[in-house]
């Protein structure tokens, strides 16, 4: 009979596989321990750098979220400044319910919410400090009349009260004249400011958190001076013929 040559895999004992085999599989210590190494340098230098990313990335988010919550109270405020309203404080004066300061504003709007009757209500955005932080505020309060010669400063007790900005800033206000001139304190009791600038500063240091905004007065004069030919001819003669004293705001 043929007889075939036994393939050499059959040759093979076990023992001299299991060599082989071993000989071939997984790694030795010494390539372990240069992946280890390996590994080590590579979590390093990755940990490095996050490291340095990690604050600049926190402080770029910062400025950015203080930019939105600033540019959201801005755009309340300027809503609220451009419909103030020619209205006095009495029926027995003609000064307007205005009363603006370098860091407090207080007027006459129409009611927001919407949930109310149409109506007239006070409006005072200001800047309130405690102990923890400085933040700014918009309060309000139903229109009601004020005896005469008071200022719309005083005796007011506000309903609610919502904070606008709760990141340390302080408010200040500037406002101009029909010509364009700028002060820090508005006391004319008889006219609305044209413009109202809006500056959201660091309660610490002063820096401005945002770039000023300007609020114009969409209001130009009282119904009373509407037919009127020349507004300021109508408020001078207002001024002129009016007998009552005036506030102790626009005295000083």
């Amino acid at each position: 009979y043929r007889h075939d040559t036994p393939r050499q895999g059959f040759m093979t004992s076990p023992r001299q596989r299991s060599r082989a085999d071993s000989a071939c599989a997984g790694f030795s210590i010494l390539e372990g321990l240069v992946a280890l190494a390996l590994t080590g340098l590579v979590m390093t230098g990755v940990s490095t750098l996050v490291a340095q990313w990690v604050p600049a990335w926190n402080h770029g988010f910062h400025r950015v979220q203080l930019a939105d919550l600033c540019a959201v109270a801005l755009d309340r405020i300027v809503a609220d400044l451009s419909e103030a309203r020619y209205v006095t404080g009495s029926n027995r004066d003609k000064y307007i319910f205005f009363d603006g300061g370098s860091d407090a504003v207080t007027f006459v709007r129409p009611t927001l919410d919407p949930g109310e009757r149409p109506g007239l209500e006070v409006v005072r955005i200001s800047t309130i400090a405690d102990k923890a932080t400085a933040r700014v505020v918009r309060r309000r309060a139903h229109f009601a009349p004020l005896p005469p010669g008071v200022p719309p400063a005083g005796a007011l007790h506000f309903a609610s009260s919502a904070d606008l900005l709760r990141k340390g800033a302080r408010i200040l206000f500037s406002y101009a004249d029909q010509e364009g001139r700028w002060r820090s304190q508005w006391d004319d009791p008889f006219v609305l400011p044209s413009r109202v600038r809006i500056e959201l500063r660091d309660i610490v240091t002063g820096a401005p958190l945002v770039p000023p905004t300007t609020a114009v007065v969409h209001a130009q004069a009282p119904a009373r001076c509407v037919s009127a030919k020349s507004l300021r001819k109508c408020l001078r003669e207002e001024q002129e013929t009016s007998g009552q004293p005036a506030p102790a705001s626009d005295q000083q």
